[in-house]
């Protein structure tokens, strides 16, 4: 029975989980504790290009979850992150690019055993032409 229950869920995620889909509508899947197992955590502006991060499995600490970046606007060669409360903590994580789907950024991120509440995902992204954009305080909060 609780395979039964978990199949739609499962249905639901996989085919939100292609970049720009999914993000905190009511039909978003739930793991068993009630968080979202998928929730956009946000979208900074820069001139020329946007960055966007959404989780796409729950945040367990001391586990990994699945996260998605992308980039709009310009042509990306890297993108990283990483979780942490502050500038320069947590592990770095290099994205995997998203086959077939330009500017979309998959990330496996370890999330720390004591994860504090006003952790978030600090991203970065280095653009074609060399400029490096990167999150900020306010950017991306794990909530």
């Amino acid at each position: 029975m609780r395979h039964l229950l978990l199949f739609p869920a499962l249905i639901t995620l996989v085919t939100a989980a292609g970049c720009g889909g999914g993000g905190g509508s009511a039909s978003t899947p739930v793991d068993p504790g009630g968080s979202p197992t998928e929730q956009v955590l946000g979208t900074r502006e820069v001139p020329g290009a946007a960055i966007s991060v959404e989780r796409l499995q729950p945040v367990v600490p001391g586990a990994t979850s699945l996260f998605r970046v992308t980039i709009t606007g310009s042509e990306v060669t890297a993108v990283s992150a990483r979780i942490g409360s502050s500038y320069g903590e947590g592990e770095v994580v290099i994205a995997t690019p998203v086959a077939s789907k330009p500017g979309c950024f998959d990330l496996m991120m370890p999330i720390p055993p004591a994860l504090s509440p006003d952790a978030r995902v600090w991203a970065s992204a280095t653009l074609a032409d060399g400029s490096v954009v990167e999150s900020g305080l306010t950017d991306f909060a794990l909530k």
